[in-house]
C-alpha cells in the first residue's frame, strides 16, 4: 500500500533543536548612568531659556515640543505654574518628564499649553555587551554535546527552549523572529547532538543544540507508521 501511495505519505526535511538565550539588557551600572544624566537634564531644562531648542537637541522623543489643551494636558502638569518641571518617571522603558513652558489664550474660552517633553532611553554599554557575550561564549565552549548542554543549562538556571521541525527556509525559530543564522547552522554545520557557537540574533545571544533531524522522503517514524496503520484499518473495515 505504501509503495502504491508514496505521494500521500511524503515528509519535508526538517531539523529540531534546543536553545538558550542570553538577553543583552542594561546593567545596574548602565541604569545608574542614565538616572544621573536624567537628573542633570531636569535641572538644565528648568533653567533653559529656549525650551523648544533644548528638548529638540537633548530629548529622544521625535516630537519633544507639544501643544495641549485643558482636556489632554498630562496629569502631572495640571494646576501647575509656568516653568514647572515634573519629576522623571519610567514609562515603557524610558525616562520621561515635562516642563510647562507657555500658556496661550487664543480665545476667551480656549487655552493652549506649550509643553517641552524630555525622553531619555536606557542604553547598554559596551562593557555590558561584552560581559553577556563572554557568558554565552563560556557556556557554548563548556557544552561539548547535547547532554552537557542540558546539564549546564540546568546548573546555571537557564531556560531551555525547544523548536521542532524547522524547515530549511525558515525565517523564525520558536520565539526568535530573525533566526536565519540558526537555521543555516542547523543545515550546513550541525549534526544531531552538536552545540553551536554563540549566534547573535537581534539584541540577543543564542546557543543552540541540534536534537533531531528528519530527512525528506517517505514517512518512516513510528508515529507515522501508526498513522498509516489507522488509514489501512479504516480501509479494511469500510
Amino acid at each position: 500500500y505504501l509503495d502504491d501511495h508514496e505521494s500521500e505519505f511524503q515528509r519535508e526535511e526538517t531539523r529540531s533543536m534546543d536553545y538558550v538565550v542570553f538577553d543583552v539588557v542594561p546593567s545596574a551600572a548602565d541604569s545608574a548612568i542614565v538616572a544621573d544624566e536624567v537628573m542633570d537634564l531636569k535641572q538644565s531644562l528648568a533653567n533653559a531659556n529656549n525650551d523648544s531648542s533644548f528638548v529638540t537637541i537633548n530629548s529622544d522623543d521625535p516630537y519633544p515640543f507639544i501643544t495641549y489643551t485643558d482636556d489632554n494636558l498630562p496629569a502631572v502638569l495640571q494646576g501647575q505654574e509656568m516653568g514647572f518641571v515634573s519629576e522623571p518617571a519610567i514609562v515603557n522603558g524610558s525616562y520621561e518628564f515635562y516642563k510647562l513652558s507657555r500658556k496661550d489664550e487664543p480665545a476667551p474660552d480656549s487655552v493652549l499649553y506649550r509643553v517641552a517633553k524630555m525622553k531619555k532611553e536606557f542604553f547598554v554599554s559596551d562593557e555590558t555587551i561584552n560581559e553577556v557575550y563572554r557568558q554565552a561564549d563560556l557556556f557554548a565552549a563548556s557544552a561539548g554535546n547535547l547532554e552537557e548542554f542540558t546539564r549546564l543549562a540546568e546548573e546555571q538556571g537557564l531556560d531551555v527552549r525547544t523548536a521542532n521541525r524547522i524547515g530549511k527556509n525558515a525565517q523564525r525559530v520558536g520565539q526568535i523572529i530573525e533566526a536565519r543564522t540558526l537555521v543555516l547552522w542547523l543545515y550546513n554545520d550541525a549534526k544531531t547532538g552538536a552545540v553551536s557557537e554563540v549566534k547573535e540574533v537581534g539584541e540577543k545571544y543564542v546557543v543552540a543544540a541540534m536534537t533531531a533531524e528528519q530527512e525528506e522522503g517517505v514517512v518512516c517514524q513510528e508515529s507515522d507508521i501508526f498513522s498509516l496503520g489507522v488509514v489501512l484499518y479504516e480501509l479494511l473495515t469500510g
